[in-house]
């Protein structure tokens, strides 16, 4: 579960330092290649977040299956 929660992390990262260098080219480059840059930015913030609802649940139902199959000797009670 924490490589789970590590390359998510590491996935809302590289997200955050793709919007900052978008804005630092906006601001530092050219109006053209900064409003390309803001638009490839803006596509990916849209993909990060839509990546982010589809594959979460994903996530978390396998790891919570796992946790809820238990080892096979255990008793379910009495």
């Amino acid at each position: 579960m924490k490589d789970k929660q590590l390359d998510a992390a590491s996935f809302v990262g590289r997200a955050a330092t793709m919007v900052a260098l978008g804005f630092f080219v906006e601001r530092v480059g050219t109006a053209y290649f900064g409003a390309v840059w803001g638009a490839v930015i803006a596509i990916g913030v849209m993909l990060a977040i839509l990546a982010g609802i589809v594959l979460w649940p994903r996530l978390n139902s396998k790891g919570s299956e796992e946790e809820q199959a238990g080892s096979p000797g255990e008793a379910a009670g009495p």
